[in-house]
């Protein structure tokens, strides 16, 4: 699963897979900006049937980590 999330991320701020990492942050990652978060969010939603509803702490997460231990726990 944490490598479908980070290929997700990547697709919605337009990187390469190799770019990202569970580790990496929104400050370190420029695209990462308050419309790519827009884009992986939306990004999120449609590959998890509206996750962001059932887990409202990816609106503020900044961290993959943070995105991916969410939607394990609520997917």
């Amino acid at each position: 699963m944490e490598k479908e999330i980070i290929d997700i991320i990547a697709n919605a701020l337009d990187l390469k897979f190799s770019e990202i990492s569970i580790d990496s942050t929104a400050n370190e990652i420029v695209e990462w900006d308050s419309l790519g978060h827009l884009s992986l969010l939306q990004q999120l939603d449609i590959k998890y049937d509206d996750i962001t509803e059932r887990a409202p702490e990816l609106a503020s997460a900044s961290t993959v980590r943070e995105i991916v231990e969410a939607v394990k726990t609520h997917q």
